[in-house]
């Protein structure tokens, strides 16, 4: 599967995975790779940065194993640009006056206009 890197720590050498087939967010611990091979050759990522790898899931928890750099910073800013367009949009604000207000009309439905309204469809 391919992959676009969101973040990144260095220190930690971990790294959170935007997936190719839009599916939840896949995880990648260097921690994991070491424990399962011995020994695991050094990953370093960057956000932004285009990768190959093979996907498992472990409970509800996808995981990237055997991460492969296929292009560096390939999507730059990515990160900031999905964070821009999930945050709220802010709702547009009417003016305090009623008259500047939208105007829309107001048909009230009772429960007895509804019910007369059917019998006089039925009497017809």
């Amino acid at each position: 599967m391919f992959g676009v890197v969101l973040w990144y720590s260095s220190a930690d050498q971990k790294a959170v995975i935007w997936c190719e087939d839009h599916g939840d967010l896949a995880f990648f611990d260097h921690s994991d790779e070491f424990n399962r091979h011995g020994s695991a050759p050094s990953v370093a990522f960057e956000a932004g940065d285009l990768i190959a790898f093979d996907l498992s899931e472990d409970g509800q928890m996808r995981k990237v194993m055997n991460p492969r750099l296929v292009a560096e910073d390939r999507f730059p800013g990515i990160a900031e640009n999905l964070q821009k367009a999930g945050a709220p949009k802010e709702r547009p604000r009417f003016a305090k006056s009623p008259a500047a207000r939208p105007q829309g009309k107001v048909i009230a439905f009772s429960r007895k206009r509804l019910e007369a309204q059917k019998e006089m469809r039925i009497s017809a």
